[in-house]
């Protein structure tokens, strides 16, 4: 599925939780390892380079290789170089402390998901601090009774196979919504469950007014999960200046709280699925 875990570095002060979690990626999916770094007017190439081979010997025990990319726009930049690598899993950081910031790493990721269409690895502000590291052991794929959320999900499955990770399939529901009540929502997260190989073990949360509340509540307490998202609209951006804006309200909630990191899945996915017939329209 995956041959390359691309780690996009726009500054590096704190690239190091951000690269021990892409190795742990990388060496789960049997794929190589890249640091991509953001070479801006003005910075010295051979200064860059070598502080990536130092990131790189530090964070990943050497294994995988680096590059310097000079761009006034590095997102295009890295949106053209994906475009021409297929198959490879992007990985940014997004802290909280600088989201919203139009340079550095966060601000790196806000503009990376509005423009992308390839699957990331979001590391939160929560990850960031523990220094990146973890064990995987689930991955939970939020469905929404979309078909972007569906077709999202055989990604997501994909991704935990490939990764040797425990598949979950979950959808929350809000106190009081007339289509989506307990029984038809369960019926529908099971068949969902179900419709992917091997099979997926499924979940409905009580939302209580807040979907992404609930979702990474429960992922939270899990040990070792991983939340997979395919975000509404071009990455569920809002209203621009915002931080709900920069990444999304739900995707952006999810990022800033989940102690795991978060697989964005956005539109179009590289896999086309079917999933059963919904029950009804989306609750987020």
């Amino acid at each position: 599925m995956f041959r390359q875990v691309l780690v996009a570095i726009d500054g590096l002060d704190d690239a190091g939780p951000l690269i021990r979690v892409a190795a742990g990626a990388a060496g789960r999916l049997d794929a190589g390892l890249l640091l991509w770094g953001v070479l801006r007017p003005g910075e010295n190439r051979h200064e860059l380079e070598q502080r990536l081979h130092q990131l790189l010997r530090d964070e990943a025990r050497g294994h995988g290789a680096f590059m310097a990319v000079a761009s006034e726009d590095p997102v295009q930049a890295l949106v053209d170089h994906t475009e021409q690598a297929p198959g490879t899993l992007v990985c940014v950081l997004a802290e909280e402390r600088s989201v919203g910031a139009t340079h550095g790493s966060a601000g790196f990721a806000a503009g990376w998901l509005r423009r992308t269409n390839a699957p990331t690895l979001v590391v939160g502000p929560h990850l960031a601090r523990s220094g990146g590291a973890m064990s995987w052991h689930r991955l939970v794929a939020c469905v929404d009774a979309s078909d972007r959320g569906e077709r999202a999900l055989e990604t997501a499955s994909d991704f935990a196979r490939s990764s040797g990770l425990e598949l979950m399939v979950v959808q929350a529901v809000c106190d009081g919504d007339e289509v989506f009540d307990r029984r038809r929502t369960r019926h529908y997260v099971d068949a969902l469950a179900q419709s992917v190989r091997p099979p997926a073990s499924a979940m409905v949360l009580d939302a209580v007014g807040s979907p992404a509340r609930a979702l990474y509540t429960e992922t939270n307490a899990m040990d070792g999960a991983i939340l997979a998202v395919a975000p509404h609209g071009r990455s569920g951006c809002g209203a621009p200046g915002t931080t709900s804006g920069r990444l999304g309200s739900v995707t952006g909630e999810l990022i800033r709280h989940s102690i795991g990191p978060v697989l964005v899945i956005p539109e179009p996915c590289p896999f086309a699925f079917a999933g059963p017939h919904r029950p009804g329209s989306a609750i987020w």
